[in-house]
């Protein structure tokens, strides 16, 4: 699926599809019901910040760190996601905190 750039920035949820291999235990002895195409793959869904789109893959920020007593972030949470491989994506509209 094509990512559009009105994303960037933006608190999302994508849906992908994650190819990998595994153990597949046949019932047919010409192997006819190993699954096929994209029932094949894993699905999963990140949320997070999408803050890059470079060479046709999402970089998906879900959270930083730092040390104590500092400001500055120096671990990051990231998900790199193939735009191939996406099957949907929302944008979460994020509400400004109440104070009581």
């Amino acid at each position: 699926m094509k990512v559009g750039r009105q994303y960037l920035g933006r608190m999302v949820e994508v849906t992908w599809r994650d190819p990998g291999h595994d153990r597949y235990k046949c019932r047919q002895e010409d192997a006819s019901d190993l699954p096929k195409g994209m029932a094949a793959l894993a699905t999963w869904k990140e949320r997070g910040i999408l803050d890059d789109m470079t060479d046709g893959i999402l970089r998906i920020r879900h959270s930083d760190a730092c040390e104590p007593r500092s400001d500055r972030p120096d671990e990051f949470l990231v998900t790199w996601v193939p735009e191939a491989l996406v099957e949907s994506i929302l944008a979460y509209v994020v509400e400004s905190p109440v104070s009581p």
